[in-house]
Parts: structure tokens; sequence; C-alpha cells
């Protein structure tokens, strides 16, 4: 994240709460990263999942993903 976003999060009322988070982001990073990465990995699941999609949402890798697992849910 470029300094100045950071910069301007700093200055947001929300920052004590981010701030509050970055113990934990380590060890929730590492577990993102565990996971598989083959969409077929997550077909047998079966409760009922929601997949979120903003639609004005900037790019962001996430966006492949969801749209990956919504397509294949639906087959």
């Amino acid at each position: 994240m470029p300094g100045e976003n950071v910069h301007a999060m700093r200055k947001s009322r929300s920052w004590p709460k981010l701030a509050s988070m970055v113990p934990s982001w380590p060890r929730e990073l590492e577990a993102m990263d565990s996971l598989a990465g083959d969409v077929d990995a997550y077909v047998a699941i079966t409760c009922p999942t929601l997949l979120l999609l903003g639609t004005e949402s900037a790019e962001h890798p996430f966006r492949h993903a969801i749209a990956a697992l919504s397509k294949k849910m639906r087959m």
C-alpha cells in the first residue's frame, strides 16, 4: 500500500480499530495463502455460502476468485 494511503488512514476515525487488528493479520494472511487455489477444491462445500462481489469495487484479485466460484457453483 502506498505510503500516502497509510498516512490518510492514520487520520481517519477508524484508525484505532484498524491498528488494533494488525497483530492478527500475519496469521490470517498465512491461513489465506494456505488455501487451495483450485476452484474445484471448494465444489464439495454443501452448506449455504454467500459470495459477495461489489459492482463498484476497484479491481481486486478476489473479484476473479468470487466470479470463478460463483460460476462453478451454478454448474
